[in-house]
């Protein structure tokens, strides 16, 4: 069953790309994406050899993969709104360094409400 093997190798870098996202450790996304596209082209070609109805086999292996993908997206995309959020941060921080402070709300140490 060449298909229940990509399945696995796939189901097994999901589970290490999930586990470093865990761990908070430096991820190289990029060895992580090139490695999911070789397993999903593997997954493509290994899937067209099978004719008629899944086996039980198959249809269990994909759903545990449903799961790990599922888990993946949900840290992936937790990483990804906390990098935008750290973006946001950095971005503001050096708008507020490169200002002169000509178009300030501040004024000799005050806050300058409009009435």
């Amino acid at each position: 069953m060449a298909l229940i093997g990509c399945i696995e190798r796939l189901e097994q870098l999901i589970e290490r790309e999930t586990e470093a996202l865990r761990s908070l450790a430096p991820i190289d996304f990029e060895d992580f994406n090139m490695r999911k596209a070789h397993a999903l082209l593997e997954f493509s070609r290994a899937s067209r050899s099978i004719s008629g109805p899944a086996s039980d086999a198959i249809e269990s292996s994909l759903a545990r993969l449903r799961a790990r993908l599922a888990e993946n997206n949900s840290l992936l995309d937790q990483h990804l709104r906390a990098m935008r959020e750290i973006s946001g941060i950095m971005i503001k921080t050096i708008e507020m360094a490169e200002s002169d402070g000509t178009y300030s709300n501040r004024f000799f140490g005050r806050s300058v409400t409009a009435e």
